[in-house]
């Protein structure tokens, strides 16, 4: 029995997003993906959501960040998307990042 961890509709990812959608409703809002990756989680919250949300998507490696663009391009979103080409932490500055190629998005 193998894990569940890339996929979405197994491992509880799309009910959490589907628990904040329901909540969110029409309301205005701003949502926060942190760790964007390749996008699947931006992308399917974006879909079905009011043009008054907005969703930050920020993703550090550039190369999964090219992902993370043509897989938001792709679902066609009604809702705002900004993606961000940077990591987030708790103080300014700069780090390596360590890429695993053999898992790399």
């Amino acid at each position: 029995m193998g894990d569940n961890f890339d996929e979405p509709d197994r491992n509880g990812e799309y009910l959490i997003a589907d628990t904040v959608k329901r909540a969110i409703g029409s309301n205005l809002a701003t949502v926060f993906d942190v760790g964007g990756h390749i996008g699947n989680w931006t992308s399917y919250f974006s879909r079905g959501m009011p043009a008054s949300l907005t969703i930050f998507a920020f993703e550090p490696s550039k190369a999964t960040f090219a992902i993370l663009n043509r897989a938001v391009a792709a679902a066609v979103p009604a809702a705002k998307v900004i993606t961000v080409n940077s990591a987030l932490g708790e103080q300014n500055g700069t780090s390596e990042l360590f890429v695993n190629h053999e898992g790399a998005g």
